[in-house]
């Protein structure tokens, strides 16, 4: 609850609005357009909350108590709402219970504000729900009085007036308290679990919660510009209201309309709070709800909440975690959540269905990348450079969130890939050299075998080395593989650093490398590195080729050339030098 010791702002009783005689209600009073009701009444069953009788539980016929077990898990998963009778509670209490709370609402103003409440605990007489200053108000009054656990109830806090008030109401809650247990029973049943499942997880008898909120919604000059009670779900553990008969208030979100719903004679309307939707793991549905009200009539209603102990962890039960339907809430207590949301203090807007079918999306793409997670057998093939090692390891990690460190490691130690970046530097800086020095020598045979030596040799090795890369791939318990690769079973991934430009899944490295994760056959990994050796090793002896072609052209072309010219060049060198030898 809110740590205020007071309220914001002085308190204005709406009662006393309304009897005021004003045409126009102020404007704090006024919603948004967004927000405005729709006053249109539901008339058909049809179009009403189911309606379900729980005496058909006591029938001898098996089909009847199953078709009544039945309509009831319906109504949870697809409403969130259903209304129930012959519910065991006395028709004459809860006339009464309504009744007191009509006589205590319209005693004298100097009477009730003897029970004012505060933001502390919201205990007491009140007209306002939430802190905020200038905030947006609702057209009612109310009274909140907690009712368990024992220790919380003081009954000195509950009206003297009219006298016969504080019996009634304790009477009340004890039968609903009944009704509520009966209830939970059923719900549990029809998940799947022990009947008492819910009873234990809301703290069993000594631990669970309840208490009672009597609302009054007085005459309202401009009914479509405000709302009773602004839109919300109920945070607690579900709510057994009694409405007022005479005139219909509650409206239920049903997609993207809102239901009015028609109240049934002596029924109790069942609403299923957050708390059970987070405990059944969202196959119930605590739904949105808001209350209008009427220029003709004013209502009174009593919401009595049944709700988990603060202290208790409320979280999906094991029973109902699958991998098709994973754990969609984090574990919490009620106490928590109800500091973020209390009661109906909740000022946001939250469309239930929407942010259900969001954390299933979110459960089902974390419940895959668990699948995924567990590193796989990886099978590397050179990786140029330690930059490029780098973002390569970046790349895998993200994608698969393996360790980042244990990636590099694997890029470098299984096929000691530095030492084929050496040879694969050297073999170049050879070749270039060899181009270099055949255009600007004039024959050089001996420097020309060494390099040819060289070459070959740097060749072999390199086919070597690939040839040790394929079958070091292939064994999964190789000791140079990192024991965190090793250990972890999982699917076997190729990192290719030459992979498909094409492929718009895989990340642009620089140069327009890509990399590539597939799922391969060994066998085919086996033909694709022969392959890879293959081409590797004919490309380079057609280069080879063409580099001793170029040489064996650059050598003809220069002994021509120095048949033509060397003879005059020398002539001009012999009379340049004579002169300086004459004078010494």
């Amino acid at each position: 609850m809110s740590c205020l010791q007071s309220w914001p702002e002085p308190i204005v009783r709406v009662q006393a609005l309304s009897e005021s005689g004003i045409q126009e209600i102020p404007d704090r009073f006024i919603k948004r357009p967004a927000d405005r009701p729709c006053l249109m009444e539901s008339t058909t069953q049809d179009n009403n909350i189911p309606l379900i009788d729980l005496e058909n539980l006591k029938s001898s016929k098996e089909s009847v108590r199953s078709e009544t077990m039945k309509l009831i898990f319906q109504a949870c998963c697809d409403w969130g709402f259903f209304q129930v009778v012959n519910h065991g509670v006395s028709h004459d209490l809860m006339a009464k219970t309504r009744g007191v709370w009509r006589e205590f609402f319209h005693l004298p103003l100097e009477e009730k504000q003897k029970f004012a409440n505060s933001p502390i605990t919201y205990e007491g007489y009140g007209s306002r729900l939430g802190v905020e200053k200038g905030g947006k108000l609702d057209w009612s009054d109310y009274f909140f009085l907690h009712f368990l656990p024992e220790p919380l109830r003081d009954e000195k806090k509950w009206p003297n007036l009219p006298i016969s008030c504080r019996k009634i109401v304790a009477e009340y809650g004890q039968e609903v308290v009944k009704l509520c247990e009966r209830i939970l029973k059923i719900l549990s049943l029809n998940l799947g679990l022990n009947e008492d499942y819910l009873h234990h997880k809301f703290g069993g008898d000594n631990e669970r919660g309840a208490c009672l909120r009597a609302n009054f919604y007085p005459k309202c000059p401009q009914p479509d510009l405000t709302l009773g009670l602004s839109s919300h779900s109920d945070p607690g553990g579900m709510t057994l209201l009694l409405p007022d008969i005479d005139a219909a208030g509650l409206q239920v979100r049903r997609g993207n309309n809102w239901l009015t719903v028609k109240p049934v004679p002596n029924a109790f309307i069942v609403n299923i709070g957050d708390q059970i939707q987070v405990l059944s793991n969202a196959m119930y549905k605590s739904v949105e709800h808001r209350v209008i009200v009427n220029s003709a009539k004013e209502r009174v209603s009593l919401a009595f909440f049944y709700n988990p102990g603060g202290d208790k962890l409320i979280k999906p039960a094991d029973e109902l975690v699958t991998e098709d339907r994973p754990a969609l809430y984090f574990p919490t207590t009620f106490n928590k959540e109800d500091q973020k949301s209390p009661s109906l203090e909740n000022d946001q807007n939250q469309q239930k269905e929407n942010d259900i079918s969001k954390a299933m999306k979110e459960g089902r793409k974390n419940n895959k990348k668990k699948k995924t997670k567990k590193m796989p057998k990886i099978l590397f093939k050179p990786a140029q450079g330690s930059s490029k090692r780098k973002k390569l390891a970046d790349s895998i990690a993200k994608q698969n969130e393996f360790s980042k460190q244990a990636i590099e490691e694997s890029l470098l130690s299984p096929v000691n890939n530095d030492k084929i970046l050496q040879q694969d530097q050297g073999a170049e800086i050879n070749n270039n050299e060899s181009t270099t020095k055949g255009n600007e020598l004039d024959t050089e045979d001996e420097q020309q075998i060494q390099n040819n030596h060289r070459q070959n040799n740097s060749q072999k090795d390199r086919i070597k080395e690939n040839e040790n890369l394929e079958q070091h791939c292939c064994d999964s318990n190789s000791s140079t593989v990192p024991t965190e690769i090793r250990n972890q079973p999982g699917l076997q991934l190729v990192v290719d650093l030459y992979g498909n430009k094409e492929d718009g899944n895989n990340p642009i490295l620089e140069d327009d490398n890509t990399v590539s994760l597939q799922v391969v056959d060994q066998s085919y990994i086996h033909k694709e590195m022969r392959k890879e050796n293959l081409d590797t090793q004919n490309q380079n002896e057609e280069q080879q080729q063409t580099t001793r072609r170029g040489r064996r052209d650059t050598r003809k072309s220069g002994k021509r050339n120095r048949n033509k010219t060397q003879p005059s060049l020398r002539r001009s060198q012999k009379e340049d030098i004579t002169p300086n030898c004459s004078n010494d």
